[in-house]
């Protein structure tokens, strides 16, 4: 039988976990209020430049044999994650990685955004297939990393390295549900763009790109603005993967609380039980003691 000493240092320990998870899910429930906020605001943004590329996607002539299709043969295809630099997330990024694995071919490429994901695509034996790693902070300035990386996909797409480039984060729905996702940045998906419009009734873009005018040209401007969706596009996927994080890290934490009361009630129980019995125990033996004497 375990000693009742070993199980008051068990309580101890389980009692440190216990405010330690306690913590922590506090700081998650004050950081999603602060990541949401940015949040919303990247939403906002988002979605205004995803109607300047509708609208340059359907307004350039010559954006669309460029743009628009598939221009290399080379059958392999590059997937930007978006995973946790951070633990304590419950199944976060097993999640967001089992959802890259299932659209992985052996000849594809990675850039992993995350130490997470980049932790377990390595311990599954994907380290080769990953050509960049990158962590990812909202407290740091991430800009430059995200422009770097724009440069270097649609450079290595036009000069025929991948057929396809895709974006895997994953999506806020609400505070206990989230999903993985997947966006098709080239070749652009020109349906895709062609219903934004439709989200917003308000905005007639066709209005506008009759007092519009474009200098040089709208090809051009396209080339140009390409860069800057990208960067801007991934930077609100990032925030948008940080509000999941927080989210299942909350949901972890409570649920390790949780646990841990239940583990400590139940030791509690162990050891006022032992504790009771060994009260009765030296009661006994003093009444014993003194019937011999």
């Amino acid at each position: 039988m375990e000693s009742i000493n070993g199980i008051k240092k068990r309580i101890g320990v389980i009692s440190m976990i216990d405010k330690i998870s306690q913590a922590m899910e506090l700081v998650s429930i004050a950081k999603i209020k602060s990541i949401k906020s940015k949040f919303e605001d990247s939403k906002k943004f988002t979605y205004n430049t995803f109607q300047i590329m509708s609208e340059l996607i359907n307004s350039a002539s010559n954006v669309n044999n460029k743009y628009l299709k598939k221009i290399n043969d080379s059958k392999k295809k590059l997937y930007v994650l978006i995973s946790s630099s951070m633990g304590l997330c419950g199944s976060y990024n097993i999640t967001i990685c089992k959802f890259l694995l299932n659209l992985l071919d052996s000849n594809d490429d990675i850039i992993v955004i995350g130490q997470g994901g980049f932790n377990y695509l390595r311990s599954c034996g994907y380290r080769k297939q990953i050509i960049s790693f990158y962590r990812f902070d909202l407290n740091d300035n991430f800009s430059m990393i995200e422009s770097a990386i724009g440069k270097k996909i649609i450079s290595d797409y036009f000069e025929g390295l991948y057929d396809n480039i895709f974006i895997v984060y994953t999506s806020y729905i609400n505070a206990l549900k989230f999903s993985p996702k997947i966006f098709s940045f080239l070749p652009i998906d020109k349906t895709f763009f062609t219903s934004i419009n439709k989200i917003n009734p308000n905005t007639d873009l066709n209005s506008l790109n009759q007092v519009i005018s474009y200098e040089p040209n709208k090809e051009k401007i396209f080339i140009n603005f390409l860069l800057f969706f990208f960067s801007s596009f991934l930077h609100s996927c990032c925030i948008e993967s940080t509000l999941c994080e927080f989210s299942a890290r909350q949901s972890a934490m409570k649920n390790a609380n949780d646990n841990v009361k239940k583990i400590k009630n139940e030791l509690m129980v162990k050891y006022n039980q032992i504790r009771q019995e060994k009260i009765t125990q030296e009661i006994n033996e003093i009444i014993s003691g003194r019937d011999i004497s």
